[in-house]
């Protein structure tokens, strides 16, 4: 059994980006994916090796496989909740920066030590709170910035991007998306000392990041888990599918408390708490990191909304070339 699977719906009706060639799929653990290639042509690992280098060759199994799919469909709505500061600028207005981060967590789930209510939070009430003040700063403003601000609380990112690919494939405002800046799961449940901006390497987006993360008290460290590939793996990517510059600044694994080590706490925080009811206000929370990271953010976006000159891809970037060719350019 596998649990509900949510997507939304184009405007025939259709559920977007379903594959109805794919009549069904499973989930294998390493030594079950061994088992299955025992005595082909190719071992697992080898074809997996062939996958890191894209050399993928097909050939067949000496075994086979009946599946059988009992499905249930409904409907389920759930809102996107959006905000517009309209730029100062008429030659800009027409040009958008968005703020995202997602509203929704897993909701409720088996009781864990009699909580059944998964609070998130750090996932991602840290990003929605960061977005409604980062809002109030931007209305502050006089004169109001140049581009025009989009704060995009966004549903469903737990359930695959939802609410941001809706709103990257059918923008709920006229004129152009000219880049993202998104906000999740900042972890501060100590004085966090540095920060990682996702997407810093593939944009002019990135080497801005410096000069307000120093000036609020943070370092900025590189990914400290690039396998997990997480630049593609929260709402700023849908963006990146439409060729938008994106950057995701979170919480690294610093401490400015000499006695806390930032990583082991972090790797704790993951173990117990993540995804789970105790994510919730009863934890150890630093507010001031919070503060200290939604005013880096602000500042980014300000530094975007100003300029003449939208963000571009970095030349020969990945994400780019395949996703947004006509925004290349020289740094």
């Amino acid at each position: 059994p596998r649990l509900p699977g949510f997507e939304w719906l184009e405007q025939g009706g259709e559920p977007h980006h379903v594959f109805p060639e794919l009549l069904g799929a499973v989930t294998l653990s390493h030594a079950s994916a061994e088992k299955l290639f025992a005595g082909a042509a190719a071992n697992l690992d080898s074809v997996l090796d062939r996958c890191e280098t894209g050399r993928s060759v097909s050939f067949p199994l000496p075994t086979s496989a009946r599946i059988e799919s009992n499905t249930k469909l409904a409907d389920a709505v759930s809102p996107n909740v959006i905000g517009v500061l309209r730029g100062s600028d008429p030659a800009l207005a027409g040009e958008f920066v968005i703020y995202s981060g997602h509203l929704d967590h897993i909701g409720i789930s088996e009781p864990v030590d009699g909580d059944s209510i998964n609070n998130g939070a750090f996932d991602n009430a840290t990003g929605i709170a960061s977005l409604i003040e980062i809002a109030r700063a931007f209305a502050a403003q006089r004169p109001r910035p140049r581009r025009s601000i989009v704060f995009l609380a966004v549903t469903g990112e737990e359930k695959g991007l939802l609410g941001s690919s809706y709103f990257a494939q059918h923008p709920s405002v006229p004129g152009t998306l000219v880049a993202n800046l998104n906000l999740d799961m900042f972890t501060m449940g100590y004085p966090v000392a540095d920060l990682v901006a996702f997407g810093a390497e593939h944009s002019s987006l990135g080497p801005m990041v410096n000069g307000p993360a120093a000036a609020n008290r943070f370092e900025v460290s590189p990914d400290p888990t690039p396998a997990e590939v997480v630049f593609i793996r929260s709402d700023q990517f849908p963006f990146v599918r439409k060729g938008i510059p994106a950057l995701f600044i979170t919480a690294a694994n610093k401490s400015h408390d000499p006695e806390i080590n930032g990583e082991e706490v972090d790797k704790e925080w993951t173990r117990n708490r993540y995804h789970a009811p105790s994510d919730d206000l009863q934890q150890p929370i630093d507010y001031d990191s919070g503060a200290r990271s939604a005013r880096v953010t602000f500042v980014r976006g300000y530094d975007v909304a100003q300029p003449n000159g939208r963000p571009m891809w970095n030349a020969d970037d990945f994400f780019g070339k395949k996703f947004g060719p006509d925004r290349v350019a020289s740094q």
